[in-house]
């Protein structure tokens, strides 16, 4: 018997990984799928664990889990 996927509720934290500069930054971040898509929406948005870096890139947004990083251009 198979089973039909439930979705996550909305304020599960999941985990998506951090997307800053180091080649090999394996951080996991834990955001819901709200937090993500407002945190990273655009081309040149990232979240990104607090404290990691992008080149050229400025926080735009602060959350004790999480930094949204926007790509200057």
């Amino acid at each position: 018997m198979s089973r039909i996927p439930v979705p996550a509720a909305a304020n599960a934290l999941l985990p998506y990984l951090c997307e800053c500069d180091r080649l090999r930054c394996t951080e996991i971040l834990l955001l819901t799928q709200a937090e993500y898509a407002e945190a990273s929406g655009g081309l040149r948005r990232f979240v990104v664990a607090p404290g990691h870096q992008v080149e050229r890139g400025r926080v735009v947004h602060e959350e004790a889990r999480y930094w949204a990083v926007e790509r200057r251009t």
